[in-house]
């Protein structure tokens, strides 16, 4: 049976987050209806730029994770540095216009299915988004904003996260504690497709639940077969099909590395909560106060 091993939380209240983003965050909840991906609004449909067909798939469930994901990564923000803190505003900010291009993202790969662009996820990829709003007359400071959307997050994000130090792969720390929240915060949240009209049921889970409930494997199959390792001088090296390289020093799937900087950020934001306290598992830990706080 799917999701046995998954331990669903409380779903996150919408009705009562909705407004609370709205009043605090415009811009960004803006944003995400530029991207057409605002919760719970009727989808009027618009042309795939890729395809030249109408789009009228409903993907409020992506703002809804949007939201989520800012909730998550507001509670861990807020254990870390407190309520007041200056960093905190950017954090939420951030996470809440993550995936504000992922309707783009979705038509790419549509594209890419009927064999009319070959590649849907490469920062190239997500480049061609800039004319495509441009297009639109949307102010440049908002493009900018939007074309940055969610550079924390994702598999194009992962080797940002990584270096080799002294012969041995280390989680990045210095400077970056804002991605880490966002980047964590996103994979720790589960939101399923649903139908205009229906509510997300969203879940805060650790990052291997939420991979198995989101059925990545059969969603995103690249990401178990494709991925990076390090060359002798610690330079990161991108290849199609890991099978097929054996010259690598830490080579990975994109899978295997979501797993391992999940566990890593979660490590090192526990020990920032925590500096004391012994915790057996970090993600469940950080799974834990994110159920509890919502």
């Amino acid at each position: 049976m799917l999701f046995m091993s998954v331990e669903f939380g409380k779903p996150i209240d919408f009705n009562r987050q909705l407004p609370n983003f709205e009043s605090r965050f415009p811009q960004e909840m803006d944003i995400l209806r530029l991207g057409g991906v605002y919760p719970r609004e009727k989808n009027e449909g618009i042309v795939n730029p890729y395809t030249g067909e109408v789009d009228k798939d409903y993907y409020g469930n992506i703002g809804e994770h949007c939201v989520a994901v800012a909730r998550c990564a507001e509670i861990i923000a807020d254990k870390i540095l407190g309520e007041d803190h200056s960093l905190k505003r950017t954090i939420v900010g951030r996470a809440l216009v993550h995936d504000a291009t992922k309707r783009f993202e979705i038509m790419r790969r549509k594209a890419m299915e009927e064999g009319i662009i070959d590649d849907a996820y490469s920062p190239k990829a997500y480049d061609t988004i800039k004319p495509l709003l441009e297009a639109k007359g949307i102010a440049s400071d908002i493009i900018e904003y939007m074309v940055n959307a969610g550079s924390e997050t994702g598999h194009i994000s992962f080797v940002d996260f990584v270096q080799v130090h002294n012969g041995e792969v280390k989680l990045k720390t210095e400077n970056n504690l804002s991605e880490m929240i966002v980047h964590l915060a996103d994979d720790m949240t589960h939101t399923p497709i649903v139908q205009a009209g229906e509510s997300a049921e969203t879940s805060f889970l650790t990052t291997p639940e939420r991979m198995e409930a989101s059925n990545f494997p059969e969603r995103y199959p690249f990401l178990y077969k494709e991925g990076f390792g390090f060359d002798k001088d610690g330079n990161p090296v991108f290849v199609k099909d890991v099978s097929q390289e054996q010259e690598l020093f830490s080579l990975k799937t994109y899978a295997q590395w979501q797993a391992w900087i999940a566990q890593a950020i979660s490590s090192h934001l526990v020990s920032l909560i925590s500096p004391q306290g012994q915790v057996e598992d970090p993600q469940e830990y950080l799974k834990h106060l994110a159920n509890t706080i919502l």
